[in-house]
């Protein structure tokens, strides 16, 4: 019997020059070893690695750290995609036919393998225990939302989507929704305003809600597909995928949101099903937030009546805007951030909301400084004990800087006592970059 020997030559890796770990190592050597079987990536190799074909040529991307030696454009002349450096970090696309010799990059410290992003919202029911609840283990039956109604209060659905099916994607599961800010109508039973959807074609027709202060938007959409979608055939099905839903995008006040509540509570008592609401938004300037508010409050009725609420905890990422201090007659102060994204371009300023205990009066009012925390000026400091009327004024700094805030207060809040001082202070003009409270 004659046994045949096939070797695969490589060119030999260097490994000595970039340090990178060895998960990277490992990975460029299958890369190149795939890639050298048929002198081009397979779309195997492209789902689990970050290989790209740009201008017709195929790249792996990588992250690398730069050290005093990088020259960006001797590297572009080596046919070397440089992208993002930003510090000692930068992002690069490497010629897949040359991948061997990646680790001698010159002026580089470190190098990974750019990792791979991929969907994994199939995780997610194992990860909460959802498909145990699917299974029924440990319950008398197995529950997957089927004669449960799901309420979304968002913005930016998207009516057609397949996720809104049934999972075999012939009916629609929206039973209703409700646009706040459509004005065509017709409004549903009972309100004046915006416009009821309530059968299949009607949905097709208006395709998704309005767009509104937020543009057109998807959030609305997301957020009720991780709740309930069907999966539309795919793996990525939500954690109640029989549920129905109702839908409202409201006109983003308490008064309207109460409005979705009720509608919505009075469509599941229609159709005889257990309701759930979502609110997967946060606006933290509406009155009090210690569940003393009139909205509170209802929200406690609705719950008396068996609705379920489910609400984000907090919706500002990494933002701090709460502050706690146990005051001893002495002062805190906190900067003041302004937003600067292009897609809230239209908002007039920021809201600090100062709370205090109930019987014991404070004061408070702002800074301002430059860039370079140089002290420019300051507003009077408010108390809530003699603060009784609404207050819009405006200081001057740098002699042409002008400051517009306005300020209410209490010293005792109507819902739990406390005293309170609302502040609205206008976004600065450039050259004022430090405000303090």
């Amino acid at each position: 019997m004659r046994i045949l020997f096939f070797l695969l030559l490589l060119p030999v890796f260097g490994y000595t020059q970039v340090i990178s770990s060895n998960n990277t190592k490992a990975d460029i050597f299958h890369v190149y070893k795939e890639y050298s079987k048929e002198k081009s990536a397979s779309s195997l190799l492209r789902k689990r690695f970050p290989v790209h074909t740009i201008h017709g040529k195929e790249y792996v991307s990588f992250l690398g750290i730069t050290n005093d030696n990088f020259n960006k454009q001797e590297l572009e002349s080596e046919g070397i995609l440089i992208g993002a450096h930003v510090g000692n970090v930068i992002s690069l696309k490497y010629p897949l036919s040359e991948l061997y010799q990646v680790l001698s990059i010159s002026g580089l410290e470190r190098i990974e393998m750019a990792g791979m992003i991929k969907p994994k919202l199939n995780k997610i029911p194992g990860d909460v225990r959802a498909d145990s609840v699917w299974a029924g283990y440990g319950l008398p039956e197995g529950y997957t939302g089927k004669d449960v109604i799901i309420g979304v209060t968002d913005w930016g659905f998207d009516y057609s989507s397949p996720m809104f099916y049934d999972t075999t994607l012939a009916n629609t599961r929206i039973i209703a929704a409700w646009d706040q800010f459509k004005t065509s109508g017709p409004a549903p039973s009972g309100y004046s305003y915006g416009t009821e959807f309530t059968t299949l074609a009607e949905f097709n027709s208006a395709g998704a809600d309005t767009a509104n202060i937020y543009s057109y938007a998807t959030h609305g959409t997301h957020v009720a597909g991780i709740a309930g979608g069907s999966g539309a055939g795919t793996p990525y099905r939500g954690v109640a995928f029989e549920s129905n839903f109702l839908f409202t995008t409201f006109l983003v006040d308490e008064a309207s949101v109460f409005d979705a509540w009720q509608w919505m509570y009075d469509k599941a008592q229609s159709e005889g099903k257990r309701l759930v609401i979502n609110m997967s938004w946060g606006l933290y300037h509406m009155g009090a937030i210690d569940g003393t508010s009139i909205l509170s409050q209802g929200l406690d009725i609705f719950s008396d009546l068996h609705v379920v609420f489910v609400t984000s905890a907090g919706n500002n990422g990494q933002v701090n805007f709460h502050l706690e201090k146990d005051f001893a007659g002495d002062t805190v102060l906190s900067n003041i951030g302004f937003y600067s994204s292009t897609t809230l371009a239209s908002l007039w300023g920021q809201s600090i909301h100062m709370w205090g205990d109930a019987g014991n009066d404070f004061s408070g009012g702002f800074r301002v400084l430059n860039s370079s925390n140089v002290f420019l000026g300051e507003s009077p400091n408010y108390s809530t004990l003699t603060t009784t009327s609404y207050i819009d004024s405006f200081i001057v700094v740098n002699a042409v800087d002008t400051i517009w805030y306005n300020l209410s207060a209490d010293n005792a809040y109507p819902s739990n006592g406390r005293p309170q001082i609302r502040m609205r202070i206008k976004k600065p003009p450039s050259g004022i970059r430090n405000l303090q409270s």
